[in-house]
């Protein structure tokens, strides 16, 4: 009777402790709303995280969207006056031939210098563009659609410019340092104008692991 009695005791006193230590039902409800403002609170910080997780790719991929659309568009410009002025340089190849005279020559002169200080000005402004950076550089590089010795453009034997002919494979990483969160793939041709097909974009977990 005796132990019966203290087992008793010692639950009286346990449940006497936790009423104490929880405040009874005041205290249950306490708790009750201190775990769910806790959960509350982790689960904004999470929402958060994700919201600017998914801002920051919208971010990256609209500033690597522009690097492709800025440089193609450029370039296409420049390429519109390249044909055009290769076309006055034709006529005055056949003007030649009926007329020969010294100012004909002086023109086609000017006009190739005009062709040749342009191209150098758009080239290197394309290279210097705010919105492509890092490895995105590499895409005006090979974008260029006419064809260079060096840093001077080719030409044919009657003086126009050569226009590249052949499709080119590019991949254009995302606007981030490594490692990027995507790359944009294709095919970049030049001629009768500037064109991209076969175009996607590929996360670049996937691409790195293949």
């Amino acid at each position: 009777m005796k132990i019966k009695k203290l087992f008793s005791m010692i639950h009286l006193e346990k449940n006497h402790l936790l009423r104490d230590l929880t405040g009874g039902e005041r205290g249950s409800l306490t708790l009750s709303l201190a775990l769910l403002i806790t959960v509350f609170a982790l689960f904004l910080t999470l929402s958060y995280k994700k919201f600017m997780m998914i801002h920051l790719e919208n971010q990256q991929r609209k500033k690597t969207y522009l690097c492709l659309k800025s440089t193609l568009d450029r370039y296409d410009d420049h390429l519109t006056f390249i044909k055009r002025t290769n076309i006055s340089i034709q006529v005055i190849n056949a003007s030649m031939l009926v007329h020969p005279a010294p100012y004909l020559v002086q023109m086609k002169k000017v006009l190739q210098k005009i062709q040749e200080v342009k191209s150098l000005w758009v080239y290197s402004k394309a290279l210097t563009q705010k919105s492509c950076e890092g490895l995105q550089k590499t895409f005006p590089l090979m974008a260029f659609p006419l064809k260079k010795r060096g840093i001077t453009i080719s030409r044919n034997l009657s003086g126009t410019v050569q226009i590249k002919k052949k499709a080119y494979s590019f991949k254009l990483p995302s606007h981030k340092s490594f490692p990027f969160l995507f790359l944009i793939t294709g095919k970049i041709s030049f001629d009768p104008k500037i064109q991209v097909s076969h175009s996607r974009e590929i996360p670049f977990s996937l691409y790195h692991h293949n």
